[in-house]
């Protein structure tokens, strides 16, 4: 079987290795470029997931991902108001130089109550609950998985799966869409009212023609699924690709050089994680016009390679991800590549 070809100068970091803590799970990584540092950040769980106190943790990089700072909790529940609340994902949000992390909150798998803000607190690496963006007296259940995009006539779009009562199973996709005022004034927009399935994680870019693109996670089958929106988000239309990704989260990204790329597992059987590749799409088909394996074969934690995040600093491409063995000890990696090298 041919595979796509690794890019030149691409470079492995181990962000958080899981073999030297006493927590031995990490998942769902995700970046964001702030101030000149890079922050990325995962949930934690002692050792399997989203069990017992699952905590956002994050690390810093102030050179572009060769060291990362020590370890700083995001979001945790002490236990102290009666049944104990999973903090499950986080996504990022810049707005007027501040840096705002979106969390998830869960009573148990799957099952969010909440949604809440934090804010970094000025040069430090401590947050500080600002308020919910979604309340447990609300009637959704919501789990966003994208940093929030900015538009340019100054609102933002983000995107999540959704169920539309509360403490349900997310299971169709949605983008969420802010024009400014109250912070919880987000219009949500279905991009599919039936369900999809299994954890159908959404991510959203704007094209290099304005054009804005969603893709979700299919577990009803290969290729992933593709939305399309030419009204700014208001309305979509499913689209079709030739995306060879299997039932995984994915993640898009615009570069700064006008192509929008996409980080995913490539089909080597239904169930195999351990190829992650990154595919150049066409603007107007969505076709993968190249593509490159980023990660595959064994590292020093492991070779199951899996949700990935995208961010761009300084010439470079940043894909970070979850890495594991079977023995589902998990840690988190970042791999490097200069743009230079993909186009």
């Amino acid at each position: 079987m041919n595979h796509p070809p690794f890019p030149k100068d691409n470079q492995m970091t181990v962000v958080h290795n899981s073999y030297r803590e006493e927590r031995t799970f990490v998942h769902d990584t995700m970046m964001y470029a702030f101030h000149g540092k890079i922050y990325m950040a995962w949930y934690s769980c002692p050792q399997s997931e989203i069990a017992d106190d699952t905590m956002l943790i994050g690390r810093s990089s102030s050179d572009n991902g060769k060291t990362w700072s020590a370890p700083f909790v995001i979001a945790r529940d002490e236990g102290k108001d009666g049944e104990p609340r999973h903090f499950v994902p986080v996504s990022f949000w810049e707005y007027k130089d501040t840096l705002y992390a979106f969390v998830s909150k869960m009573t148990r798998h799957d099952r969010p109550v909440s949604v809440s803000v934090y804010r970094l607190l000025e040069e430090t690496t401590e947050w500080e609950y600002q308020q919910d963006l979604i309340s447990e007296a609300d009637d959704l259940s919501l789990i966003l998985n994208h940093n929030a995009l900015p538009q340019p006539d100054g609102s933002f779009l983000i995107s999540g799966r959704f169920h539309p009562e509360k403490n349900c199973y997310p299971d169709r996709p949605c983008i969420l869409r802010w024009q400014g005022g109250n912070m919880r004034d987000w219009q949500l927009i279905p991009l599919s009212e039936a369900p999809i399935g299994n954890c159908p994680e959404t991510s959203v870019s704007r094209m290099e023609k304005g054009t804005l693109i969603a893709v979700t996670r299919n577990s009803f089958g290969s290729p992933a699924l593709f939305y399309v929106s030419s009204d700014e988000g208001k309305t979509w239309r499913c689209s079709e690709s030739d995306l060879p990704a299997i039932d995984a989260k994915l993640y898009l990204l615009t570069l700064s050089t006008g192509q929008t790329v996409i980080a995913f597992n490539k089909a080597e059987n239904e169930t195999d994680r351990t190829r992650l590749c990154l595919a150049l799409l066409n603007p107007e088909t969505l076709a993968c016009k190249k593509m490159y394996t980023v990660a595959h074969g064994i590292s020093e934690v492991g070779y199951i390679y899996h949700y990935p995040c995208l961010l761009e600093k300084d010439g470079l491409l940043f894909i970070s991800c979850t890495v594991n063995t079977p023995e589902e000890i998990r840690s988190a990696a970042v791999f490097t590549i200069p743009l230079s090298n993909l186009l």
